[in-house]
């Protein structure tokens, strides 16, 4: 089952967040010089979201002439006492938007967008039941509809030549030019260390069980300076304190244990592979990182607590007198708040009958006063973890959403040229497919009131 450019745009215009959006774009000041604009800026939020239906700006022209009407209609109902937003009686065209383009990938005029694209974003999935805290789970065994994931992207530029590459004169060798080439795209390791050149962007989602029933939830750029991971904190960071629900993060093997503390102290769990101490290769099996976590006193015992593969346990010896790791079995995780208002977490388990039983608190983030990163070693829900066996395959989600992404590129290259042009039109894609999650939803929420009204 799919749905039709008609349907999708029904969507996007029955989402509040189009003309939410619309608002919050800057406004030419009274008095300025120039002609008076022709249309609302929210026409612009609305051509952005249909150039991931159409595939291109020109087809995004053409096929928003013959649903104009439609267009019209809508704005009137949004707004049947402000003429001044209503849609006038032509379509924009494509050249209208390359200049309105300008305009709103300004820096400042961009973060605003996708600030304010994230708020709203963030209220309509916990409508939808994400990170609503009336959902279930707990810190303990986080509840998927609690659970967010995250992944980054790397979009084919444009062009397809690198900056800086001269055009020759065969017959004289003079230089005439340089080919036309993104001036931001760079050169990202994508997962498996695969090189993909391009501009690359972080997207974060969660999402319900049904059909189109993810919702993105934040946006950013990522440069080769500032790392996809760094961002993914700071996006993170940025959309939580929205998303009062949200109790852990699904994310790659890209979080080290700095990100991994600052997802902690944001209030949420991550759940991510560890890095580890050799990588498997055709040759050898991967090898987990080991480290000594902290020695305490419980009962009178000495009882030194390790991380292998960021499992806690302890060292023992089997009947052959061979040291071996003994994993301790998590019972409970527990938030703490600091008094700059950020988190701090323990997780209690259970000591074997030989240490004398029993259950020991251990604190998870890094201290000042530690010796060794604990969060780079240690994980409250590490990879043999049940929950984490249950809460991983959701990371699967991000791979789709990107795929997604990719079946709106025109021969699966960029709409534009440039990051922040890229990032524009990431948001009109993440307006649409956010509009069909919210619109799909009402409607089956709609259904069921109906049925039970009937009832």
């Amino acid at each position: 089952m799919s749905l039709n450019s008609m349907e999708k745009l029904e969507f996007v215009l029955a989402n509040e967040a189009l003309w939410q959006l619309g608002e919050s774009a800057p406004r030419r000041a009274p008095g300025t010089p120039g002609a008076p604009r022709h249309y609302p800026e929210w026409v612009w939020v609305l051509f952005d979201a249909y150039i991931s239906i159409g595939w291109s700006a020109r087809k995004a022209a053409a096929e928003l002439r013959s649903h104009w009407p439609t267009v019209m209609a809508a704005a009137r109902e949004r707004y049947p006492d402000r003429p001044e937003m209503w849609a006038p009686s032509g379509a924009p065209q494509r050249h209208h938007w390359q200049y309105a383009k300008i305009r709103l990938r300004q820096p400042d005029t961009l973060r605003t967008l996708v600030r304010e694209f994230e708020i709203g974003s963030a209220r309509q999935a916990i409508e939808m039941g994400i990170a609503d805290p009336s959902t279930g789970g707990s810190f303990t065994h986080p509840g998927e509809l609690r659970t967010i994931t995250g992944d980054g992207k790397v979009i084919t530029p444009l062009y397809r030549a690198k900056r800086n590459v001269p055009i020759v004169d065969k017959a004289t060798g003079e230089i005439l030019g340089h080919r036309k080439a993104d001036p931001t795209a760079q050169l990202h390791m994508e997962g498996g260390g695969n090189p993909a050149y391009g501009n690359k962007f972080l997207m974060m989602s969660g999402r319900t069980p049904h059909w189109h029933g993810r919702m993105i939830l934040g946006l950013d750029h990522v440069s080769s300076t500032t790392g996809e991971a760094q961002v993914a904190v700071e996006c993170i960071e940025r959309i939580t304190p929205s998303l009062p629900g949200a109790q852990a993060v699904v994310y790659d093997g890209a979080l080290r244990g700095k990100h991994v503390r600052s997802i902690l102290r944001a209030g949420l769990l991550p759940i991510s592979p560890p890095t580890a101490k050799r990588a498997e290769t055709a040759e050898a099996a991967r090898e987990e990182k080991s480290a000594l976590i902290e020695t305490r006193e419980v009962e009178g015992r000495r009882i030194s607590l390790y991380a292998l593969g960021s499992q806690i346990g302890i060292a023992d010896f089997d009947v052959e007198g061979d040291e071996v790791f003994v994993p301790l079995k998590r019972l409970r995780t527990k938030p703490g708040r600091n008094a700059d208002g950020t988190y701090y977490w323990h997780g209690q388990y259970e000591l074997p009958d030989h240490l004398g039983g029993g259950r020991i608190w251990v604190r998870a983030d890094t201290t000042q006063t530690d010796k060794v990163n604990r969060s780079e070693n240690f994980r409250l829900i590490p990879p043999d973890d049940p929950d984490y066996e249950r809460l991983y395959p959701l990371r699967s989600d991000s791979e789709a959403n990107n795929r997604q992404l990719e079946d709106t590129l025109w021969i699966n290259r960029a709409h534009s040229n440039g990051a922040d042009a890229q990032l524009l039109d990431l948001l009109g894609y993440a307006l649409v497919y956010n509009s069909i999650a919210v619109g799909l939803a009402r409607s089956r929420s709609a259904a069921l009131q109906g049925t039970a009204n009937a009832a």
